[in-house]
């Protein structure tokens, strides 16, 4: 039994939410620190910060002519374009190709995640602690390659960089399922209303008629009490 003094509610995760190689990874069998010399970790951005460095470092090094190539075209021609911290043990990044593979799992288990009905709003700020870990053990033992880093920073990079745009994706696709029903909705009360209308204006209004005498009618009165009082006959 786990101890749990603080009698803080940990988060739970139901079993076989992702059911693969990843409930059987060992984190002992991770890579470890230990494991290369301080060139080698900097070569590989075993940290964060790492990356960071080597980033703004080769910041406006790009090729003006890659500059004028969408990051779709390259990443079609197999260009890693924005997961370059992503690399094999020589410090060489990945193909655009491998990078492709590796968002696509990434949505997959986001997806699984949502039918379970425990995707996060916001990845780092709202993850339970099982459903991070799960996440990121499952992306390391599919992709050896992001398992070359601390805590596993490179996978939640994946997830920074691209969970929110595919959660926005879900909620319009979400919306507008939501917005067809309460069209159809509304295109029914529409119809009821209409034929309240119509069927007000079939009701026949019970007014009382008052006649109203037009400025001819007049004029022939007045000419007829002049008539009568100018006449001496």
């Amino acid at each position: 039994m786990v101890s749990n003094p603080l009698n803080v509610t940990i988060p739970y995760a139901p079993p076989g939410l992702i059911p693969s190689a990843a409930s059987s990874i060992a984190t002992s069998s991770l890579p470890k620190a230990s494991d290369f010399d301080e060139d080698q970790r900097q070569k590989i951005f075993w940290m964060r910060s790492d990356w960071v460095q080597h980033a703004n470092h080769i910041k406006g090094t790009t090729n003006q002519h890659d500059k004028k190539r969408k990051g779709k075209t390259r990443a079609s021609e197999g260009e890693n374009v924005q997961m370059q911290y992503v690399v094999d043990k020589d410090g060489t990044p990945v193909t655009g190709y491998q990078a492709t593979q590796m968002r696509q799992v990434a949505r997959s288990i986001w997806t699984q995640l949502a039918s379970a009905g425990i995707a996060p709003r916001k990845w780092m700020t709202d993850i339970p602690l099982t459903v991070a870990d799960t996440y990121r053990k499952e992306m390391q033992t599919r992709f050896p390659e992001l398992a070359l880093c601390e805590n596993g920073w490179k996978a939640d990079q994946i997830a920074i960089d691209y969970y929110p745009s595919w959660r926005s994706a879900q909620a319009k696709r979400k919306g507008k399922t939501e917005t067809k029903e309460e069209d159809n909705d509304s295109d029914n009360n529409s119809s009821n209303e209409y034929d309240d209308d119509e069927a007000a204006r079939k009701i026949p209004l019970k007014r009382k008629s008052i006649p109203i005498p037009t400025p001819t009618s007049k004029r022939h009165k007045v000419s007829e009490v002049a008539t009568e009082i100018i006449d001496p006959l």
